[in-house]
């Protein structure tokens, strides 16, 4: 992972991997902490995935995965964000 990594198709993941200690970046400094949008996001302790919430994999008898994430069901529609927020979900200082 690298800074560039953060602006590619694979940000969510070289994020989460980063904050969460998943993987190793490639040089010796925080590619996340270093970056401007990302630090930001970082030093406020945003995260997207929550280890707590995941699911577990079943099988069956046949092999196959057995159960489904259950995802709220609440339209993007009906969610209204703060008036201190702008049009990338970040708080407006």
């Amino acid at each position: 992972m690298t800074e560039a990594s953060l602006y590619d198709e694979h940000w969510l993941l070289a994020y989460e991997a980063n904050i969460k200690g998943w993987l190793q970046g490639s040089g010796q400094k925080d590619f996340v902490t270093a970056d401007k949008n990302f630090g930001f996001l970082k030093a406020n302790g945003v995260y997207f995935y929550d280890e707590r919430r995941a699911a577990s994999a079943r099988t069956t008898k046949r092999g196959k995965v057995a159960g489904q994430v259950q995802i709220p069901n609440t339209p993007a529609a009906s969610l209204t964000p703060p008036e201190d927020f702008d049009d990338y979900g970040l708080t407006v200082i």
